[in-house]
């Protein structure tokens, strides 16, 4: 079905498709209907904007080349900002970053939280349990998190899950603790497979509930050899405040650079 949808997609004129234009580029104005809609002024400037990953990567701090994003949840998104046009790496996401001179390669693993969820339906044990049992469990026990295939950079929908080194004294906390650590290396995987392509990440400030976890974070610090900062759970209309603010800041910023330039100054 998919194939078919994209051969479709192949036979639409190009007529019927908007213009390429960049995140911060005006693309017009708000309509008096719309203004009407939204309550907003007629004649506000639009945005192009940007797709959802290269927006998450802006409210987490991502805005020079070398820092880097984490996105847990069910599924995980790790991402490195590398200057535009710089780098071409067919096992990861490659797109521009809504920062004008970045692109973001990006890797998707189909189970972070996922896996805890799992395990806590296994063992009939809260996920908040499970974990504050694994900080004192021991680390004899490998994990490969591929529960649901994988994403990047394996790319193997067949891709399977395995523990590995189990013994006769394997307890709970043992296989848990695989079980995050696990998540961590496939994170570690995916970054270095970014370094390989020429990026060089420095820092990763990471956002979702698994950062809730002293263990977790550790792991990620441990596997991928950077220092990193947690971005605190907060209300989404504090969120979007927060981005707009930002947004609005780096058009300013980056029309005051293009005004200065114009003059010479």
């Amino acid at each position: 079905a998919l194939l078919v949808f994209v051969d479709c997609l192949k036979e639409l004129p190009a007529t019927l498709l908007p213009g390429l234009a960049e995140a911060t580029e005006q693309v017009g104005t708000l309509t008096a209907d719309a203004a009407a809609a939204t309550g907003l002024a007629a004649g506000t400037p639009v945005r192009a904007g940007g797709e959802d990953t290269s927006c998450a990567a802006l409210a987490a701090g991502v805005l020079a080349a070398g820092e880097a994003y984490l996105s847990l949840g069910t599924a995980g998104v790790v991402g490195v900002a590398v200057p535009a046009g710089s780098t071409d790496e067919p096992r990861l996401l490659g797109f521009p970053h809504v920062r004008r001179g970045l692109d973001l390669l990006s890797g998707s693993m189909t189970s972070a939280g996922a896996a805890i969820t799992w395990w806590s339906s296994i063992t009939g044990v809260a996920p908040a349990e499970l974990l504050a049992e694994a900080e004192t469990g021991a680390d004899d026990v490998t994990f490969v998190p591929y529960l649901a295939g994988e994403l990047h950079p394996v790319n193997d929908p067949a891709a399977r899950g395995v523990f590995a080194g189990l013994s006769l004294a394997t307890d709970r906390a043992a296989m848990t603790r695989a079980l995050v650590a696990g998540s961590a290396a496939a994170i570690a995987h995916n970054l270095a497979v970014a370094r390989e392509a020429g990026a060089e990440p420095t820092r990763l400030l990471a956002t979702g509930r698994p950062t809730l976890s002293r263990l977790w974070m550790q792991e990620v610090a441990d596997a991928t050899g950077l220092p990193v900062g947690s971005i605190p759970l907060f209300d989404l209309g504090v969120y979007l405040v927060v981005l707009g603010s930002v947004t609005a800041i780096l058009f300013a910023l980056e029309e005051c650079v293009a005004s200065e330039a114009d003059r010479g100054d």
